[in-house]
Parts: C-alpha cells; sequence; structure tokens
C-alpha cells in the first residue's frame, strides 16, 4: 500500500512520518504525481515519492528472483549485504545482485527509513527504472522520477495500488497531490534539538488529492497527522 493510500485509509505509519519531515508549514504542490497508461501492459510514470513504494510491492508481488541495480544512498553506517563508502554526505552503495521477492521487501523495510533506494527492477512481468541521482527537493519537480512497466497479473495489483480510491480499472489516468502542511508538534523530548526537532516533528495538515480517470476529474481530501 503506497503512502498516499495508508493516509487516506487511515494507516499511517513510520513509512508516512518520512515522507513528510522535510517539509515546513506551507502548501506544497505538485506533489506524489503519477501517470498511468493501461495497454497490453501498464506503465506507470511517477514523481520521487512513490520509488520505495513501487519497489516494495515488487518485493510483495513479484514472481521468481528479480535482477536488482542501482545506487543506494543510507544517512549513517549501517550492516548491510553490499559495501558502503562514504559520498555527498552519505553511505553509498552501487549494486548488482539478484534478489528473492521477499529480499526485495526486506531491503525497503530496513534501508527505506535510512535513506535512498534508486534501483531499478527486472523481473517476470514487471520492470522498474529509477533515476539515479539523489532527489533535489530545491531543484525542478521532476514528474518522470521512477517508471513502471508491469504485464499479465501483476498489472492489477499495481494499478489497484496507485488507484486505491476507484474500481482500478482504467485506460489513462493522472494523479496529482497537494501537501497542505498547517502545523508541526514536536514531542517535548526534542524541543531543544532543532536537528531532531525537524526529523521527529509530526507534520498536521491536509492530502488534496486530483484524480483524472479516463477523462473524469475528481478530487478528495484528507486530514493527517504524520
Amino acid at each position: 500500500m503506497n503512502f498516499i493510500a495508508k493516509i487516506f485509509n487511515g494507516k499511517i505509519d513510520d513509512t508516512v512520518h518520512n515522507q513528510f519531515f522535510r517539509y515546513s508549514v506551507g502548501e506544497y504542490t505538485p506533489k506524489a504525481v503519477a501517470k498511468i497508461k493501461n495497454g497490453a501492459s501498464v506503465k506507470i510514470v511517477t514523481s520521487f515519492e512513490f520509488v520505495h513504494d513501487l519497489i516494495a510491492l515488487a518485493g510483495e508481488s513479484a514472481k521468481g528472483d528479480l535482477t536488482v541495480s542501482g545506487n543506494i544512498f543510507l544517512k549513517k553506517q549501517m550492516d548491510a549485504p553490499f559495501k558502503l563508502i562514504k559520498k555527498k554526505g552519505f553511505m553509498f552503495s552501487e549494486v548488482k545482485q539478484k534478489l528473492s521477492p521477499k529480499e526485495l521487501k526486506d531491503w525497503v523495510n530496513k534501508y527505506g527509513d535510512e535513506g535512498y533506494l534508486l534501483l531499478n527492477i527486472e523481473g517476470e512481468g514487471i520492470t522498474i527504472k529509477t533515476s539515479q541521482k539523489l532527489h533535489n527537493p530545491k531543484g525542478k519537480f521532476n514528474e518522470k522520477f521512477c517508471t513502471a512497466t508491469v504485464s499479465g497479473p501483476l498489472k492489477e495489483v499495481f494499478v489497484k495500488d496507485m488507484l486505491f480510491d476507484s474500481n482500478g480499472q482504467c485506460k489513462t489516468a493522472e494523479i496529482k497531490h497537494t501537501f497542505l502542511i498547517t502545523d508541526i508538534i514536536i514531542p517535548k523530548e526534542y524541543e531543544n534539538d532543532m536537528a531532531l526537532a525537524r526529523i521527529h516533528g509530526k507534520r498536521k495538515g491536509t492530502v488534496i488529492r486530483d484524480v483524472i480517470v479516463d477523462g473524469k476529474a475528481t478530487q478528495s481530501k484528507k486530514e493527517f497527522l504524520a
């Protein structure tokens, strides 16, 4: 379940919190953008925010081993099955190896909250291609940061995850979100540490979801604390 779906379904967890700790009070748009084209295979093109969710979904639904390659940037040194070196203020690794779907999901669970897994995935009925450059939040917003191409039984899984608030059926769809942050609630134990307050403070606000499915536009809103 992607982080937007978790918000709208009231299942907020640490993965949702980690999407928002970078934001101050204000309005941010466009965010969490996706475009879907559904035919013999489904092509889903998304912005940076959905990368870990798509990779995790591959780990949950793929059949057979996956070829995994790309760059991993971690905020700290961690025990890992890949060699880490210091680069650009991160612990960095360039990986290329075979993983089972469970191993891939375990990577997202273990390392996703501590950095950025910019991974390309190849497997039966699924290809994910991700930009290998770190997302720059102050740079130009990239609506084509990640592309997933999925065929066979996995098509429905991926489309339903992105269009969780509809029947999951479409020929084309466009998804865009606005994050309206109205307050930051800082736990008392971090009130005197600005760096930790920024990381652990919970963002309160509203997600505005704009979706166009086969030409029909809808908008929904959900308040959240994450």
